[in-house]
């Protein structure tokens, strides 16, 4: 490889490197040093095992930390899919790791990316906005193969999200492994394309010389060039600073890109925008590559940062309030008045001890900030810096806030349907409304079962999504999975409807039981049953069978639950997804599931319980009773009420004092009777009841009474 493309290589190697912004001006001035700093961490050093770069070669693979990196090839997999199976090394017990094909959106490229940086070990890579990664993702689709494209295949995470690449880190240190590779086409066979012999990690880095060139500060930042003297150049470099004799050597993040230097080789700038003023400090650093490996450190060297006119200026009482209602954060702090103060610079970062961003700048005078560009539940980290006309402040302390949760989420995903290919889950929904951020995927053993969070977070915004997941190791006759959505309050929805999956052949239980009640006249009820087509969610079973119980109505710890009763005296069809129970009787509570028979003959589970309580029903009652006396006898009239299921009005009498006694029974049209037989020289009391033909006798009657002359 000559320079040219050395440093061509360089820039595209660390193109998606952060470039992180400034953490806290400072001023410094070179002051050039021995390397004198507190030792070094020791640098672990693997055994060697053989390195390949499979970014535009053919089917190769990289151990690094934590895992092996296996390249495919050049080929994009669009109408075809890759297989990668691995074996313990020597024992041909291949089995399957991974499956891959080219992202069909390009929200789908832009989530292997990120999850792809979130596994691979940590680079302090950051990849390009959605934009930027769309517009690679319609490169990837005008091409057939890579041949091209080294400028988007150099990097594994581009490799991963194209389908040309898995991240195995599930390898064990220390353990040999082969990998095949074969190509799955679209009508069905299967293309073996090579195989690879005793892979282990972790992995190791070639001997790599970084010798110092150039060390200055200007501004708030301290910038190191660094020359490769000799072996490779490296993919990331881990920079480390301590303070000059105060402590050890720790990690900081800090951009750098490759120069071209007057010699013809390749240089490094490093750029460190977090020191403090008026301080010593000490680094070195480490070549690496995107797997994790690191080479052996360079020197150490020192840097002073000064600046002879001192600025003094703080901003006391500094605070952050959240103002939930108005979705933004209030800043506020006091400084003493100067005419030497021009302005005020507010500063904002995720993280205490990394980089900060400036957000805004205010008057002198001003002493209150809003930071309405924030999002809820999450903490954000402030200070300020005053500006003067001799230059600028120390930075202020810096002061945490947080932004309260806003948004309810009632938006849970939609159509949750699921494929099975052996141990291999293929979850497919659709994105509901709402500002929807994320997924999170749970798993339970049955339906009674809390359902478990498994996974991370699933970060989508594509109208379906897409995710695969497989069966647990541990034996269950019952998976049931759901999918609940996250807001960009980060609440989570309720969980989407179930979807089942059993490691067995014995048949699965419907998903979802439903019941209502309808009335079928004469004051007679049913229930109706619906519960989840098998046969429409491809689930092979040769009928189904259904039962219910009685539910006690005042349920405690001494209340026994009734046995199961099979309701249905003939086996149930496969397609058949419905039963209208005719025997409910009013004041009872029933509860019904639903058992299929699976073409051998087995039972599945139970279904989930789905209740119904039958209300009593009372036919309405005579209203505006009144009483007057008819000679000897009592003349009774009232208010006939319209109900059709009242079948007759029983008559009731009593004296003060005692139990009232039937009288007579009258048709259900009367509106008048005469009691010929009152008791003389007595109060008697009357009182009329509506019976249906259940017997039920209507609420609330009046009771009126008359003293007989």
């Amino acid at each position: 490889m000559n320079t040219n493309q050395l440093v061509r290589l360089c820039w595209l190697g660390t193109y998606l490197a952060t470039y992180l912004t400034v953490s806290s001006p400072v001023w410094a001035q070179r002051r050039p040093g021995k390397p004198t700093a507190p030792a070094r961490p020791a640098t672990s050093r693997p055994a060697p095992v053989p390195v390949s770069t499979g970014g535009r070669g053919g089917f190769t693979a990289q151990p690094g930390v934590g895992g092996i990196f296996v390249a495919f090839g050049a080929e994009l997999p669009k109408t075809f899919r890759y297989r990668l199976e691995r074996s313990t090394a020597g024992t041909d017990a291949y089995v399957p790791v991974a499956e891959t094909g080219f992202p069909r959106l390009p929200e789908q490229f832009t989530g292997r990316l990120d999850e792809a940086v979130a596994q691979l070990p940590s680079s302090y890579l950051r990849m390009p906005k959605r934009s930027l990664s769309e517009a690679r993702y319609h490169v990837l689709r005008r091409n057939a193969t890579t041949d091209s494209l080294a400028s988007l295949m150099v990097i594994p995470h581009y490799q991963i999200a194209a389908g040309l690449g898995f991240w195995d880190n599930t390898a064990q240190p220390g353990i040999g492994y082969d990998y095949r590779l074969s190509r799955l086409n679209a009508n069905g066979s299967s293309t073996p394309l090579g195989q690879l012999r005793s892979v282990t990690s972790p992995g190791s880095y070639p001997k790599t010389v970084l010798r110092l060139d150039t060390a200055y500060a200007t501004g708030p930042t301290v910038s190191l060039e660094y020359e490769l003297v000799s072996g490779r150049a490296p993919e990331v470099l881990h920079v480390f600073r301590a303070y000059h004799l105060r402590s050890e050597f720790e990690q900081v993040v800090a951009s750098y890109y490759p120069i071209r230097s007057a010699n013809g080789r390749v240089r490094y700038r490093v750029t460190d925008a977090t020191v403090v003023d008026k301080l010593a400090y000490s680094y070195y650093v480490m070549p690496g590559d995107y797997v994790g490996n690191r080479g052996e450190a360079s020197a150490s060297y020192n840097v002073y940062n000064a600046r002879p006119n001192e600025v003094t200026f703080l901003p006391e009482r500094f605070r952050v309030r959240s103002i939930k209602d108005e979705k933004r954060l209030r800043l506020s702090w006091r400084i003493s008045p100067s005419k030497e103060i021009t302005s005020v610079d507010i500063f904002r970062g995720n993280d205490f001890d990394k980089s900060f961003v400036r957000i805004g700048s205010v008057g002198a005078t001003d002493t209150v900030f809003y930071d309405r560009n924030v999002e809820p539940v999450r903490t954000y980290f402030y200070t300020l810096i005053v500006n003067t006309i001799y230059g600028k402040s120390f930075p202020s302390a810096r002061v945490p806030a947080l932004l309260e949760a806003v948004e309810p989420n009632y938006s849970r995903p939609e159509n949750l349907r699921v494929q099975q290919n052996g141990r291999a889950l293929t979850f497919t929904w659709n994105r509901p409304a709402g500002p929807i951020t994320g997924y999170y995927l749970y798993r339970a053993r049955n339906y009674d079962q809390v359902p478990e969070r498994i996974g991370k977070l699933i970060d989508s915004k594509a109208a379906t999504v897409t995710v695969t997941d497989s069966l647990p190791a541990q034996g269950s006759d019952l998976w049931v999975y759901s999918v609940a959505s996250i807001n960009s309050s980060y609440n989570l929805s309720p969980l989407s409807e179930r979807v089942t999956i059993s490691p067995a052949i014995a048949p699965r239980p419907p998903a979802e039981l439903t019941v209502r009640l309808r009335d079928v006249g004469s004051g007679g009820h049913a229930a109706n049953l619906v519960w989840t087509n098998q046969g429409q969610a491809a689930q092979q079973i040769g009928g189904a069978n259904v039962y219910r119980r009685l539910v006690p109505q005042a349920p405690g710890k001494s209340a026994k639950l009734a046995d199961w009763q099979l309701l249905n005296k003939t086996l149930l069809g496969a397609e058949t997804n419905f039963w209208t129970d005719t025997t409910v009787r009013e004041g009872s509570t029933y509860a019904y599931m639903v058992r299929t028979l699976g073409t051998g003959g087995g039972l599945s589970n139970p279904s989930p319980e789905a209740r119904c309580t039958v209300a009593e029903t009372y036919p309405a009652g005579v209203r505006n009773v009144r009483l007057l006396q008819s000679g000897t006898g009592v003349l009774m009239q009232w208010d006939a009420p319209f109900d059709p299921t009242i079948e007759r009005l029983v008559v009731y009498r009593a004296e003060s004092g005692k139990p009232l006694q039937k009288l007579t029974t009258l048709p259900r049209s009367a509106a008048q009777f005469i009691d010929k037989t009152p008791l003389a020289k007595k109060t008697n009391y009357y009182q009329i009841l509506a019976e249906d033909r259940q017997g039920h006798a209507s609420r609330n009657p009046d009771l009126v009474g008359l003293y007989v002359e």
